[in-house]
């Protein structure tokens, strides 16, 4: 199958799925040619909100089978119009439930930060022609963290312990309701801090990142040992703890933390999912929470019960490797795509309707 990627950005993000084209690449399932332009498509909507003025830069487009599949990563569940009416498919990473989309708009999944396993060359043109030839060396001289890097198999045996390392975010000053939104996130973050360092003590890892605002706003709730959230460190942390608790995102998102938890075939528990994640089931691939008791319900549930963090655990196991791994994630979406005449005989009957 040839594949084409044009690319205009190195916003981590995207690093998802430029690892599985490099990949699947590698693997010969897939002869993949990129095309790296230095500034995104322009934009015809003069009224977009500050926030999305420059959303561009979460997305790239690839083109296979006739097709062109244009793939947004950006964190909100709004959809860029100027790119809806050039491609074939949309395919969102914040598809938000009861939005009434477009039929060409698709959920895409979890998304989390990850690279390829091995020497990517498309990584290092990307680098090297939007970032410059010192981003380009220093990838030759440290390659960014592969899938291999961040799976891990269900955990066996050992004392259970509850993980949650998180940040805060600072106002945002372009809108109130953003604003507002920032707010909720960071005292429900600091409240399920509190009550988990409460409930379960020594077996658990909870706190803020350091910074200005952190120490400002939620001192007690902040780490000790700010080496502990530096991100290598953390992924170490996620691979040696059967539960992990992860929070809604900016805009309504499913974090990357959950992406990185079910790469590590982790016990979970988070809040609702606003965003559609293809598959994934609360009860079977995480335990939900509301407030900052309910999340130590849960928690207190995957404690008592082995038999409970196991099954979860291979659950996520299963999904990763049939939903989440980045190779497969999207081959699922190049081949999941109708083909060219199916498409035109979708678009005709939905023009018609």
């Amino acid at each position: 199958m040839k594949v084409r990627l044009v690319c205009w950005s190195k916003q981590r993000h995207l690093a998802q799925i430029y690892a599985g084209l490099a990949d699947l690449h590698r693997q010969r399932v897939i002869e993949l040619t990129q095309h790296v332009v230095t500034e995104p498509p322009p934009s015809s909507d003069t009224a977009c909100p500050p926030h999305l003025r420059h959303a561009k830069l979460w997305h790239c487009t690839v083109e296979t089978r006739g097709l062109s599949l244009y793939f947004d990563m950006h964190d909100g569940d709004t959809v860029d119009q100027d790119a809806l009416e050039r491609c074939d498919v949309y395919l969102k990473r914040g598809y938000a439930r009861g939005r009434g989309y477009d039929a060409k708009v698709r959920p895409l999944g979890l998304n989390y930060e990850v690279y390829a396993d091995a020497f990517d060359r498309f990584e290092l043109e990307r680098r090297a022609k939007l970032l410059g030839k010192w981003s380009a060396a220093k990838y030759l001289l440290k390659r960014p963290i592969g899938a291999s890097g961040l799976e891990a198999p269900p955990p066996t045996g050992g004392e259970p312990r509850v993980l949650l390392l998180c940040r805060t975010w600072p106002p945002d000053r372009s809108s109130r309701e953003l604003n507002e939104e920032r707010v909720r996130l960071n005292e429900q973050r600091a409240a399920c801090i509190t009550a988990l360092r409460r409930a379960f003590g020594k077996r658990c890892i909870a706190g803020f990142a350091r910074s200005e605002y952190a120490l400002r706003h939620f001192p007690e709730a902040v780490v000790d040992d700010p080496r502990i959230t530096e991100r290598r460190r953390f992924l170490e942390l996620v691979r040696s703890t059967p539960i992990c608790v992860t929070t809604t995102g900016l805009h309504g998102s499913n974090g990357g933390k959950l992406g990185e938890y079910v790469a590590a075939s982790r016990a979970i528990v988070c809040e609702p999912l606003r965003h559609v994640a293809p598959d994934l089931e609360a009860g079977k691939h995480y335990l939900e929470f509301r407030s900052a008791d309910e999340c130590v319900e849960a928690v207190e549930r995957l404690m008592t019960s082995a038999a409970d963090r196991r099954a979860m655990a291979e659950a996520n196991r299963a999904y990763y490797l049939r939903r989440l791994r980045p190779d497969q994630l999207v081959l699922n979406a190049l081949t999941e795509a109708p083909s060219p005449a199916r498409y035109r005989r979708e678009g005709q009957q939905s023009t018609a309707a």
